[in-house]
């Protein structure tokens, strides 16, 4: 049996990193993570050990609308 190359999983593009979130927050990763542990930011993980979150695309505009109306 020959070996398997490793995969690599991606989300979706309806799905963004908590990277990718955080760049379109203008936050930090870290930023992003404390949302989503806190509720704030619903998310999910991608299957795997440790599979990192991703968040909906549609989720993160709205919180930025959600954030920027409250500072107005």
């Amino acid at each position: 049996m020959s070996a398997m190359a490793p995969v690599s999983v991606s989300p979706p593009p309806d799905l963004l990193t908590i990277w990718q979130a955080g760049f379109l927050l203008g936050c930090s990763p870290t930023v992003v993570r404390r949302l989503v542990r806190a509720g704030t930011l619903p998310a999910s993980r991608l299957p795997g050990t440790n599979g990192p979150y991703v968040v909906r695309r549609d989720d993160v505009v709205a919180f930025a609308q959600e954030r920027q109306g409250g500072a107005q």
